[in-house]
């Protein structure tokens, strides 16, 4: 008597061969590597399979709430996809097929500053410059800084750029330097 032909459990699905778990190869990697023999297939078009891995949460910006992408994130924090067998950031991929192509030069940037979040109404194209300063790190912390530590402005006058790139208030650095003056004066007395 012949053997019976396996074939895959999974609905609509008629591949056969090697079958493991009572899914076809291509529905066991699915779940080896994404938890749900289902997960959308990288083969599918990107427009398909990209929103059945987007949820809406309850984190909200301008009454807007954030999509967050179901995905893996990758170390820094921000999700990734494959379209045509090359890694993409999520985000952009949601900004592409919502709002169109990213003018050339110009980066995404999250106005809600949640990093998984693919919601094209909290995405903006800036420039590096303009996404860089609207961040928390300490370079944009310091550009938004108007005036020093001693309460003196950053204007024109009064500031000084040093050699690192840094702002160096004038008016702090003369008194430092004048009390090290009187200093080692009075030291040689």
């Amino acid at each position: 008597m012949p053997k019976a032909k396996s074939t895959c459990s999974i609905d609509g699905c008629e591949r056969g061969g090697r079958v493991i778990r009572g899914w076809c190869e291509m529905h066991y990697r699915r779940w080896r590597s994404h938890g749900d023999p289902n997960h959308p297939s990288v083969s599918a078009p990107i427009a398909e399979r990209f929103w059945q891995l987007a949820s809406v949460t309850d984190r909200m910006f301008d009454g807007e709430p954030c999509w967050a992408w179901g995905n893996v994130p990758g170390t820094n924090g921000y999700g990734r996809t494959q379209v045509n067998g090359k890694r993409w950031l999520a985000h952009r991929v949601a900004y592409d097929l919502l709002v169109g192509p990213i003018p050339k030069g110009l980066t995404i940037d999250h106005l809600c500053r949640n990093t998984w979040c693919v919601n094209p109404a909290h995405l903006e194209a800036v420039t590096l410059r303009v996404n860089n300063l609207r961040g928390g790190n300490a370079a944009a912390v310091n550009a938004r800084k108007t005036h020093c530590k001693r309460g003196h402005p950053f204007d024109k006058e009064n500031t000084h750029i040093a050699v690192g790139g840094g702002r160096v208030c004038r008016t702090c650095r003369r008194d430092y330097q004048r009390a090290r003056y009187l200093a080692s004066k009075a030291a040689r007395q």
